[in-house]
């Protein structure tokens, strides 16, 4: 994975697969901030793309957003209705 943004340096980071899957396989993981520890160091990113192999879709890069402290950012929401259909 890489992480890039504005006052960042871009570094290239490894990710545990199955720490990242189980994040992954939860709804909302492109919108959800994520705090990651490097060289004892954490900083806030947040997913913006996703590479994923052409024949098993397994997941080979993703790329993260830094977010400075008090910045706002815009993010799409999934929204999901239950029982739409016994609803007047």
């Amino acid at each position: 994975a890489i992480i890039y943004g504005k006052g960042f340096d871009s570094t290239m980071i490894n990710l545990d697969e199955k720490l990242i899957y189980s994040y992954f396989r939860k709804p909302g993981f492109m919108s959800r901030l994520f705090s990651l520890e490097i060289a004892g160091k954490k900083h806030r990113v947040l997913p913006r793309a996703m590479q994923f192999h052409p024949v098993t879709d397994k997941i080979e890069h993703i790329d993260f957003v830094y977010v400075p402290e008090g910045a706002e950012i815009k993010v799409s929401v999934p929204v999901h209705f239950l029982n739409e259909d016994k609803c007047i």
